[in-house]
Order: structure tokens, then sequence, then C-alpha cells
């Protein structure tokens, strides 16, 4: 593995402990808030390649506004709400074997479209 995919893993892992940290009962059973797991990998996804946007822009002017327009982009592009993605962490997060399988195919799909960009 890179020191790129390892540095992105363990950013995103590290936010996401820190998530589950502040949950005193993670959910034991999907609700209707719940984002299914395909759509979920997706904005996972676009929320690590917005993030890592966000560290490229950090110290540069207007910064932190354009990546809050990112995020809001991403959840209006999936009809979803911060709430909702925040509950669907919590909620897929609980199973911590099952969301490392969803992350490395979040780190697959961030490798297909950076092989893309190189080859386009």
């Amino acid at each position: 593995m890179s020191i790129a995919k390892t540095l992105i893993k363990t950013s995103f892992l590290i936010a996401i402990i820190a998530v589950i940290g502040s949950c005193e009962n993670l959910p034991s059973k999907a609700g209707a808030n719940i984002i299914q797991r395909d759509t979920m990998i997706e904005i996972m996804t676009d929320v690590q390649i917005f993030e890592s946007t966000k560290q490229i822009l950090k110290g540069k002017e207007n910064g932190d506004f354009e990546i809050y327009k990112a995020y809001k982009w991403v959840f209006e592009q999936y009809g979803v709400t911060e709430r909702s993605f925040k509950e669907s962490i919590d909620y897929y997060s609980s199973d911590p074997r099952e969301f490392e399988l969803m992350y490395d195919e979040v780190i697959i799909r961030i490798s297909e479209k950076q092989a893309e960009m190189i080859n386009s």
C-alpha cells in the first residue's frame, strides 16, 4: 500500500474513531435515515476526495468556505442530509469489520479515479 493510501486510510479512520467515541449508543439496526451501503461508499469516496482537497487548500484564502460548499454539493448530489450521513457513519462503523471492507472499496474507487485522471 502506498504512503498516500496509508495516510488517507489513517486520517479517515481517526475521524471515524472520533465519531464513534462521541456516541453513547450506536444503532443496532438500520433506521429510516440510514443510507444504502453502495451509496454510502460513493459518498465516503467523494468526502475523502474533498478531505484531501481541504489539506491542499489549508491556509489558502477562502479554503474553508470552498470545502463547505463541496460537502454541501456531495450531500445534494446523493439526496442526503448531513444528519443522515452522520447516522449512517454511526450505523456502519458499529460493525468494524464491515466498515473496514467498505473503506477498502473507497480506496479502490479513489485509485480508479486517480488512474482515470492520469490516463485522460
